[in-house]
Protein backbone atom coordinates (compact mmCIF):
# COMPACT_ATOMS: atom_id res chain seq x y z
CA UNK A 1 0.00 0.00 0.00
CA UNK A 2 1.42 3.41 -1.12
CA UNK A 3 0.32 6.56 0.83
CA UNK A 4 -0.78 10.06 -0.78
CA UNK A 5 1.95 12.39 -2.07
CA UNK A 6 4.98 9.64 -2.26
CA UNK A 7 8.12 10.24 -4.29
CA UNK A 8 9.86 6.32 -5.23
CA UNK A 9 12.69 7.18 -7.29
CA UNK A 10 14.04 5.14 -9.76
CA UNK A 11 15.79 1.87 -9.25
CA UNK A 12 14.17 1.46 -6.13
CA UNK A 13 12.73 -2.11 -4.97
CA UNK A 14 9.42 -2.25 -2.70
CA UNK A 15 9.16 -5.67 -0.98
CA UNK A 16 5.49 -7.17 -1.05
CA UNK A 17 3.36 -5.93 1.80
CA UNK A 18 5.25 -3.11 2.65
CA UNK A 19 3.38 -0.16 3.78
CA UNK A 20 4.46 3.86 2.63
CA UNK A 21 3.42 6.03 4.41
CA UNK A 22 2.11 9.30 3.53
CA UNK A 23 4.36 12.42 1.75
CA UNK A 24 7.35 10.45 2.16
CA UNK A 25 10.58 9.73 -0.20
CA UNK A 26 12.59 6.65 -0.93
CA UNK A 27 15.74 7.27 -2.22
CA UNK A 28 17.52 6.00 -5.27
CA UNK A 29 18.58 2.44 -5.72
CA UNK A 30 16.65 1.79 -2.14
CA UNK A 31 15.66 -1.56 -1.10
CA UNK A 32 12.69 -1.57 1.58
CA UNK A 33 12.17 -4.39 3.44
CA UNK A 34 10.17 -2.78 6.08
CA UNK A 35 7.06 -0.32 6.98
CA UNK A 36 7.69 3.22 6.03
CA UNK A 37 6.60 6.03 8.46
CA UNK A 38 5.02 9.30 6.86
CA UNK A 39 6.61 12.24 6.14
CA UNK A 40 10.03 10.86 5.88
CA UNK A 41 13.15 10.86 3.69
CA UNK A 42 14.45 6.87 3.39
CA UNK A 43 17.31 5.41 1.29
CA UNK A 44 20.30 3.03 1.49
CA UNK A 45 19.93 -0.93 1.34
CA UNK A 46 17.84 -1.98 3.51
CA UNK A 47 16.12 1.54 3.38
CA UNK A 48 16.94 3.50 6.64
CA UNK A 49 14.77 6.87 7.98
CA UNK A 50 17.42 9.39 7.06
CA UNK A 51 15.05 12.42 8.05
CA UNK A 52 11.61 14.30 8.90
CA UNK A 53 10.25 15.67 5.95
Amino acid sequence: MIGNNVWIASGSVISSSVTIGGNSIVMVNSVVVDNIEANFLYGGIPAKKIKSL
